[in-house]
């Protein structure tokens, strides 16, 4: 993992250093880097840097930076770096340091790289007592602060916001009968006048919300990099690693909204409609996220568990400092707990300590509306999806924008597919899965209990192969065709070739129309600009009835010799893996089935074996008329046994 020093604007250019190693860099300071490199308290970006949560170190980091061969001889020296919390600060203190409690602000300040100073009109601070009514003057460039300013700057580690502890000057007028008297007095500005405890408190929430949101978003850039350099296909990068690229975005965005606002802090800073402006983009990214959540673990899981290569590679990673040596698989539930343990919580907790009148009040209660909502629409569509993800697992070789698509499920429906005569394949089971948003075809895969000849008891199996996927805008036209008792549905997709499905009813009409008249609503739902409707009376369906007609007279010519071939194909399978029957395996391996020609026979002909007394072990067509023919002419009586016993 790469760092990156940022300098700020006390440092100059002429003082920077090269470094020998690669992945470490040296820039200006931005809301990416790892560490900023001041040499005052003062300088510009200080206060962006303490925002961001980013660690400031003092310029003599550069000597280390320079000498260093590796990134981690850096880091193990940064600890012993860090710029004190009074460093480019001069300071007048206007205390009676007589007291202890005042010389130990003396001793504090010069410990942590203060300088204290004896002439006022030379200071950038000047500390008082806040019961003190009797101050002098200071100038634009100076700020007035109590005492309290060094106790919480010690309390936090970090040189506290003036901002929050200056000390202003008001006047009161009393008019008496004799003469106006004029009373002069001070009081705290920003967040420590009335009610100042809770005023900074909210302060501290915010801050603390930030830092969540710091972490949030180094966690998703540490996903969104290990997405691009591991052993994966770009499948499962997109099933495990998608969802975090939109969740980078969404984070990355409230760290720099809410940075320029602590940035800038007063007692009319509003956070509440930080989240009332970004609540759209929150929902969209955390429903993809959390219905997604639950496939991305189980893939990950399976491919360290396949993979070795990735097993090791992540292994490191884990390794990394930066995620204090934590799991992958915790980082993926890191958003989760953002939303709802961080980031309501927080906004809460500083609803909380925000004063009614602000104006912030209302927007905050938005903001925690808003949050409530984004949860409870990701919960109402993950118990809408539970469905969908069991489905999507029956369809076998599914792509990974299929996985990754946001349908809910509503209906399937199975058809029999007839293919044009051009096509070597039989008809086919499909199987149609309906979402509110696309429409999965996949092929029905059909288990053989066992062997026979005639291949009629077969077991359907509830897997299916996938074959295509359209969104239901991609629907051009869905048609209903009769001929006599016999039902079909022609469906056209639109895409560069128009595809037609020629579909026949095998199940009961009405559960088929029922299913298309569902497919059509949606459509029309989501392509407001159209009315599609199912047609049963056109010219157009007529010509779609020809050509239904011409493909199922071919599939019922082709159907009798593909079965001798299926027949064919079955028996050398079953003999091949029978592993209990070595010498019968060794005796077929000597038979030569033959495929058999291609003759056309009436749709309703059974092909069966003739018993023994007949001649040539012939199939026997029943029908008159139709010469009898021999696929198999080297077979005898014994080789036909053994394909009878196997059968």
């Amino acid at each position: 993992m790469g760092l990156t020093f940022g300098w700020g604007t006390t440092i100059p250019k002429s003082s920077l250093v090269r470094c020998s190693v690669k992945t470490v860099r040296l820039q200006s300071f931005s809301t990416s880097s790892n560490y900023l490199i001041a040499s005052s308290v003062r300088d510009e970006r200080y206060r962006q840097a303490v925002a961001l949560g980013i660690t400031i170190l003092s310029p003599t980091i550069l000597s280390i930076i320079s000498e260093a061969t590796t990134a981690d001889q850096i880091v193990d020296e940064t600890h012993r770096h860090h710029l004190p919390r009074f460093k480019g600060v001069l300071i007048y203190l206007h205390l009676d340091e007589t007291l202890h409690e005042n010389r130990q602000i003396r001793n504090e300040i010069m410990t942590n790289g203060g300088l204290v100073v004896s002439n006022m009109t030379q200071a950038t601070h000047i500390i008082v007592n806040p019961a003190e009514q009797n101050l002098p003057d200071v100038a634009e460039n100076q700020f007035l602060v109590s005492s309290q300013w060094i106790h919480v700057s010690r309390d936090l580690n970090w040189c506290a916001d003036e901002q929050q502890f200056i000390l202003k000057k008001y006047r009161i007028r009393r008019g008496t009968a004799r003469r106006r008297l004029t009373f002069t007095g001070y009081i705290r500005g920003q967040g420590h006048c009335r009610d100042s405890a809770t005023k900074y408190k909210r302060y501290q929430l915010c801050q603390e919300l930030y830092s969540s949101e710091i972490r949030c978003l180094q966690m998703m850039d540490f996903l969104v990099r290990i997405s691009t350099d591991n052993y994966l296909t770009n499948e499962h990068n997109l099933i495990i690693f998608g969802s975090f690229l939109s969740m980078k975005t969404i984070h990355s965005e409230l760290v720099e909204k809410i940075g320029r606002i602590l940035n800038t802090w007063d007692d009319d800073s509003m956070i509440g409609n930080i989240f009332v402006e970004i609540a759209g983009d929150m929902e969209r990214s955390y429903l993809e996220y959390f219905q997604h959540l639950e496939i991305c673990q189980e893939t990950f899981k399976e491919c360290k568990h396949r993979n070795s290569r990735f097993r090791s590679f992540i292994e490191v990673k884990e390794q990394d400092r930066s995620l204090d040596k934590q799991k992958i698989e915790y980082l993926f539930s890191i958003p989760y707990q953002q939303l709802t343990s961080r980031i309501l919580v927080t906004l809460k907790a500083i609803h909380e300590k925000t004063d009614k009148t602000s104006s912030d009040y209302i927007c905050l209660l938005a903001a925690i509306e808003a949050v409530d909502q984004i949860l409870r629409k990701c919960n109402d569509s993950k118990k809408k999806t539970t469905e969908s993800r069991l489905i999507l697992k029956q369809i076998k070789n599914l792509p990974a924008y299929v996985i990754c698509s946001r349908g809910i499920f509503l209906e399937q429906h199975t058809f029999r597919c007839v293919l044009p005569e051009k096509e070597n394949k039989l008809s086919q089971l499909i199987q149609f899965y309906l979402f509110d948003d696309s429409l999965i075809i996949a092929r029905r895969l059909n288990q053989a209990s066992c062997v026979t000849l005639s291949l009629t008891k077969t077991k359907e199996s509830k897997k299916t192969d996938f074959n295509d996927f359209y969104p239901l805008s991609g629907i051009r036209e869905v048609c209903l065709l009769s001929d006599g008792p016999s039902k079909a549905f022609v469906l056209t997709l639109r895409n560069v070739q128009d595809t037609q499905w020629y579909l026949d009813v095998i199940d009961s009409l009405e559960d088929s129309i029922q299913f298309m008249n569902k497919l059509v609503d949606h459509v029309n739902k989501i392509c407001n600009n159209r009315q599609l409707e199912l047609s049963s009376d056109s010219s157009t369906n007529e010509v779609y009835k020809r050509e239904w007609l011409e493909r199922s007279d071919s599939y019922r010519a082709r159907s009798p010799a593909r079965t001798l071939s299926s027949i064919s194909n079955s028996i050398r399978r079953t003999l091949s893996f029978n592993s209990k029957n070595h010498s019968r395996r060794r005796e077929r391996s000597m038979i030569d089935c033959k495929s058999a020609p291609s003759i056309s026979y009436p749709p309703d002909v059974h092909l069966s074996w003739e018993d023994d007394n007949c001649e040539n072990n012939e199939l026997v067509n029943p029908y008159d008329g139709i010469k009898h023919f021999t696929p198999y002419p080297n077979i005898s009586k014994r080789e036909r046994s053994i394909l009878d016993d196997c059968c």
